[in-house]
């Protein structure tokens, strides 16, 4: 008999991006200084309780909340992550509609029934390894609605309409235990089963050979090797966006990322052929371009937000390319408008 487990489930602290009303997704989210204070609250409140393991998933604002909360000690796992919002990776939270997106994936994401397989495989996991232990786990919000449906016998509809973040209703911990399904289903197969017809025994046995057939059709998902973002009809100029892409190409796309927050600090220029010539000293020729950069910094955080979807290891980005798109005219057409197409595409790096 399965021994029962104790799950004990904390959500991460405040996200810069929480505070800007902008949903993460598969992201990695910064906590900001509220964030912060709120793990190191928790540890006190949590003084005394003890765990024999401790989960996380392997998201930067998961991760840093555990840290704080129960020191270096802390098991990462992939299968723990929100919900991949796909195209709305930090998009405004209005944007993000949970109850359109149970059966329907996001654009280019998962749905929060592709959540829910996943956290049914992490708990069959923990089953095996943890019964009758203690443990802990630092997550996000669809991987705790994912609990509710699985081990609460939940809907997902309700999961979703008494989610406690609708009533501010936090508390320091929730309590899940995995044996309450596992009890139903051995009451189930306890049940005295009716004797059956010959006619029933023959549309079972067709029924099963049906089922191993179509198992036996389909095929496995190769993984995926690359993971590519497209923008179209930005409102920037072509020949900046083309610099930048030249800038960041063959970088991996953490670190683009922070070569381009450095050039709206103005501490890194993009470098720009002919631009500000004649400088004396090894002085960069290049432009400071903020408009351009910060569109490329959302797209690049989507491409990473996509690698991390497809489970590639240290991307890099093997091609940037920017394209003029159709000009809309002004007003009173007197002006013609800039447009730009911008295509990325990252690699995993081989070792």
């Amino acid at each position: 008999m399965a021994e029962e487990i104790n799950i004990t489930y904390f959500v991460h602290g405040t996200t810069i991006d929480n505070e800007k009303g902008i949903s993460t997704g598969q992201a990695q989210g910064e906590l900001s200084k509220l964030g912060i204070k709120q793990s190191k609250e928790l540890k006190d409140e949590l003084k005394g309780k003890k765990f024999d393991v401790v989960f996380s998933s392997d998201l930067k604002r998961a991760v840093d909340s555990a840290k704080i909360v129960f020191g270096d000690k802390v098991v990462q796992n992939k299968r723990l992550r929100e919900c991949n919002y796909g195209d709305l990776n930090q998009a405004p939270e209005e944007k993000v509609k949970y109850e359109e997106h149970i059966d329907t994936p996001f654009p280019r994401g998962e749905s929060l029934k592709d959540v829910e397989k996943r956290i049914r495989k992490f708990l069959d996991e923990v089953k095996k390894k943890y019964g009758g232990k203690n443990i802990a786990i630092i997550s996000h919000k669809a991987p705790q609605l994912a609990l509710e449906v699985l081990l609460n016998g939940k809907t997902w509809e309700q999961s979703i309409k008494e989610d406690w973040r609708k009533k501010n209703a936090w508390k320091p911990g929730w309590e899940y235990k995995t044996k309450i399904k596992e009890e139903k289903k051995k009451e189930e197969k306890q049940k005295p089963k009716e004797e059956k017809t010959e006619k029933a025994k023959e549309k079972e046995i067709k029924e099963t050979k049906k089922e191993k057939k179509k198992e036996a059709k389909k095929p496995e998902k190769p993984k995926k090797t690359e993971a590519v973002v497209n923008a179209q009809n930005l409102p920037i100029s072509t020949k900046y966006s083309a610099a930048i892409c030249k800038f960041i190409k063959n970088k991996k796309t953490g670190g683009a990322i922070r070569d381009l927050e450095q050039v709206l600090e103005q501490k890194k220029a993009v470098p720009m052929k002919g631009e500000i010539p004649h400088r004396k000293g090894r002085i960069m020729s290049g432009r400071f371009p903020k408009k351009a950069t910060e569109h490329f910094i959302k797209i690049l955080k989507n491409l990473a937000a996509n690698a991390n979807a497809n489970e590639l290891e240290n991307p890099i980005i093997v091609e940037a390319i920017s394209n003029i798109g159709s000009r809309p005219f002004g007003r009173f057409g007197r002006i013609r408008r800039k447009r730009t197409h911008v295509k990325i595409k990252c690699i995993e790096k081989k070792k």
